[in-house]
């Protein structure tokens, strides 16, 4: 049998039928025969064991997940946490002064140690209801394909899936740009309280205008496409 060339793919499955998955016992992260077992949530700020898949992974990624579902439940807090302590330090919510700073870092900091745990083969969920494991080892990813025909997928890592067509994101990425330029207009141009709603509003449109254009560039997977049935196609190209 043909070595694929990529050693890592992505695999895909409809969400409804993840109960009926037959997963082969190999680790996902490298393929050896006598992988432990964790279960791993498909939320990332709640990874108590329900919803959750149970999947094989190597020693080390399994300890890993096994603190990351110990700690997961402090992500909403820590990130609660975190927002609160921006809204004191801006002196929107409290005295405006203070040492706020570590109320600010501090969850901050905790909160993404504990997401480092989290394996990068996470369950997640996709547009159009399925789900996505990543940096699945390719050999692995063949033998989840060949037990659920018809089911599982198989993807090139990284190509993100979306809902709508690239062309789609563009043209709201454009509209919104329009509007952040509207918007400093406003802010040059007219001296009234518009032109401090404005002062604010410019960042998140423009910050809006940023994600739909990233999401529009670049290779893409329809979720539409994926409810016809897998080809070769899908698979990497030995």
């Amino acid at each position: 049998m043909t070595m694929p060339v990529l050693r890592r793919t992505d695999v895909v499955f409809p969400k409804a039928r993840a109960g009926d998955l037959r997963i082969p016992p190999l680790a996902l992260t490298d393929g050896r025969a006598d992988p432990e077992w964790v279960e791993l949530s498909y939320h990332v700020i709640t990874p108590v064991p329900r919803p959750a898949l149970r999947i094989p992974l190597d020693p080390e990624a399994a300890a890993r997940a096994r603190r990351f579902n110990r700690l997961g439940p402090l992500l909403g807090v820590l990130l609660v946490l975190s927002l609160a302590g921006v809204l004191v330090a801006l002196g929107k919510v409290g005295p405006g002064d203070g040492p706020y700073l570590p109320l600010v870092l501090f969850p901050t900091i905790l909160g993404s140690l504990v997401s480092g745990l989290r394996p990068k083969q996470k369950p997640t969920p996709v547009p159009g209801g399925f789900v996505r494991i990543s940096h699945v080892d390719a050999v692995v990813a063949q033998h989840w394909m060949a037990l659920n025909p018809g089911v599982v997928r198989i993807l090139y890592e990284g190509i993100p899936i979306r809902r709508y067509k690239p062309m789609v994101y563009r043209l709201l990425g454009v509209a919104f740009l329009a509007l952040t330029a509207a918007l400093i207009a406003v802010l040059l141009f007219v001296d009234s309280d518009m032109a401090a709603h404005a002062f604010f509003a410019i960042p998140v449109a423009g910050l809006t205008a940023l994600a739909f254009l990233l999401q529009g560039a670049g290779s893409t997977y329809l979720a539409a496409e994926l409810e016809s049935p897998p080809s070769t196609e899908d698979s990497p190209a030995p």
